[in-house]
């Protein structure tokens, strides 16, 4: 049921929050189902950590927390033929790792990497696109599925809604 997921979620039954709280992982196309063959994917996850991003949503979860376990249930979606890379972004773009293989990736080092990050200033997701582009303009032209995770609570600090 749904409070019963959302206790698992947040870890608590009592419902401090302002709202809904969405939380998912999806990772599909327009040509999932039409009979392609299997094509690796290039998984570049851009993470919010302005300082609204702190906000609590219950007594033990943040926003950026529950960014953070998003992030580790995608990466255990994958197979060890996709690639994954990480840039965090505020007020500007910082890469993290560049786009990995899966099966590169220490597991244990990523998640306590993810746990060890902390919200800080605004959010310019301009600086997120271009980065993005950057780290995409990188690598080598392939038949690999490009993808953009963009995990963000959308409160954009520049004039960036154009983007939107």
């Amino acid at each position: 049921s749904r409070s019963e997921y959302k206790k698992q979620l947040l870890g608590t039954e009592n419902e401090n929050t302002d709202g809904d709280i969405i939380y998912g992982c999806v990772l599909k196309s327009k040509l999932d189902g039409i009979g392609n063959k299997f094509c690796p994917l290039d998984l570049l996850i851009a993470l919010d950590i302005s300082g609204s991003m702190s906000m609590h949503v219950s007594d033990k979860n943040t926003r950026l927390s529950l960014s953070i376990k998003a992030i580790k249930e995608v990466y255990l979606r994958l197979s060890d033929n996709d690639r994954i890379g990480l840039l965090v972004f505020d007020d500007k773009a910082t890469t993290i790792f560049d786009i990995t293989f899966k099966k590169d990736l220490n597991e244990e080092n990523l998640y306590q990497l993810l746990d060890k990050i902390k919200t800080e200033g605004g959010t310019t997701i301009s600086s997120c696109i271009k980065l993005t582009k950057e780290m995409y303009d990188k690598l080598e032209v392939s038949n690999r599925n490009r993808r953009l995770l963009l995990v963000t609570d959308m409160n954009d600090a520049g004039n960036d809604q154009d983007l939107i």
